[in-house]
């Protein structure tokens, strides 16, 4: 089965949306409400944090909004 996120990041196979490595299912993930996996997200989340370093910090969100000045 294949699946497309728009959150994904290839470069380093890092999730945009939870800003850690990408496991589809977890929580905050676009396919946890949806989908429903043979092996449980936070069993995979076990298996990959033993396996992986932790992902490298992200830049601060940006969150689009205007601030006003006052003065």
């Amino acid at each position: 089965m294949s699946f497309f996120c728009p959150h994904f990041n290839p470069d380093n196979e890092h999730c945009d949306r939870v800003r850690d490595h990408c496991i589809p299912g977890r929580t905050g993930c676009v396919l946890a409400r949806n989908s429903t996996f043979a092996v449980s997200a936070q069993a995979r989340i076990n298996a990959q944090s033993a396996a992986l370093p932790p992902a490298p910090p992200l830049p601060p969100l940006h969150s689009g909004r205007k601030t006003l000045k006052t003065g």
